[in-house]
Parts: structure tokens; sequence; C-alpha cells
């Protein structure tokens, strides 16, 4: 898609499907699409995440903030990226801070986004009724078939369409308040939680296109 430009993280990947705990599926690898966005996922499933602070279960820490240059202008940058984890059912508050994703310019000036469970990003695999509020799946949303449909489904159908669920990302807009400036580099900074060590909600992040700017 001329629109985008797909940036290559490949460089950056700190961590494998196997920090995935929560999916039993293995992630997809190369080159991916989602909702009509094109994406560049790891290689293979061994090196295919950029993960940020404390990892669950045995596995090491991974950095708590990581670098990716950029130099160049975009009107829109779009994450693909997830939680790891989740204490929601286990009464922590909604919205949380997750990470700090910081937009460095060439000029030095820098604008701060905190990535917040259940709003910009949210966790897998998802109970219903938990989609966040401020991006959206990476599963399509879909028409249901204009055929002969079990009974049981009758329901569904007279919604006339399936909303898209998602498999392995959520994917987040920042729209860029100075797309006229270059950016020199995005810093993702896992966020200090309730005492724990930094990034204990911590997430995976795929490849991210750039919107270019015209």
């Amino acid at each position: 898609m001329a629109d985008y430009e797909v940036l290559d993280l490949s460089a950056h990947y700190n961590a494998g499907a196997d920090v995935r705990t929560s999916v039993r599926h293995p992630p997809p690898t190369g080159d991916a699409e989602y909702r009509g966005i094109p994406f560049l996922l790891g290689p293979d499933t061994g090196a295919c995440f950029i993960a940020l602070g404390r990892l669950p279960g045995d596995h090491k820490s991974a950095p708590a903030c990581v670098s990716i240059p950029l130099g160049k202008t975009a009107q829109n940058v779009i994450f693909a990226h997830a939680q790891l984890e989740t204490f929601l059912e286990h009464g922590d508050a909604l919205g949380r801070t997750i990470a700090l994703y910081r937009f460095v310019y060439q000029d030095g000036h820098c604008v701060e986004v905190p990535i917040r469970e259940r709003f910009e990003i949210s966790y897998l695999p998802l109970p219903w009724g938990f989609l966040p509020f401020a991006s959206f799946p990476d599963g399509r949303d879909s028409l249901h078939t204009r055929g002969p449909v079990h009974p049981g489904d009758a329901g569904n159908r007279q919604t006339e369409a399936g909303m898209g669920w998602p498999v392995n990302y959520f994917l987040w807009a920042w729209q860029n308040p100075r797309p006229e400036a270059p950016l020199d580099h995005i810093e993702l900074q896992a966020a200090e939680v309730r005492g724990r060590a930094p990034g204990r909600g911590h997430l995976a992040s795929g490849s991210k296109p750039c919107k270019t700017s015209p």
C-alpha cells in the first residue's frame, strides 16, 4: 500500500513466541496485513517480538526501554502490540499505564503518550466485552452468509455483521501533531507498576507501519 511504509524492527527483536504463555497458537511471521494495513512481522517464532520489562513465568526480564530510529516524517504511526499479562481480574484499576511511547523529533521536541490497559492496548486471550476503547483488534469485521444458517445462529444472523476480534495484536494509531517535522526516533518504555518491577504489565509489539507525509 503506497500510503504506508513498513518499518523493519528485526534488529530490535528480543523475545520469541514462548513469552506468550496465555496464547497457544503460534504468532504469524513475515509479511502480514491487518485491516488493510501492511505489517512486517518477525521472520520466525524464535525472534518475533519486542518485549519490555519483566516477562511472565521463568523468562528473563527484557530491557525496560527500547529505542527505534526513524529519521523521517509521518502523519501517523500504527502499532501492532499486546499485553502479555493482566491483573484486572484481581482488582487492578482500569486504565493502568502499561508503557510510555515517546516520539522524539530531530529538533529535540518530544511527545510522550501513556499506553493504558483497555485503551491503547489490552491482553490476550480477551474475554467477551473487554475490547479496548482506543485501539482496534487485528481481526476483520465480517458479514454473515446470506444462505441458510443453523437455527442456533439465527440471532447472530439478524445482526447482519460479525465484529472483528483480536487474535494476535491490537492496532493503535498515533496521530502526529507535527507531520511536517522529521521524527528522529521512538522510545518504548515499560511503566512502573504498583511498586513491582518495571513493566510487570509489559507488552510485545510487532512491526509498525508509518503513514508517510505527502
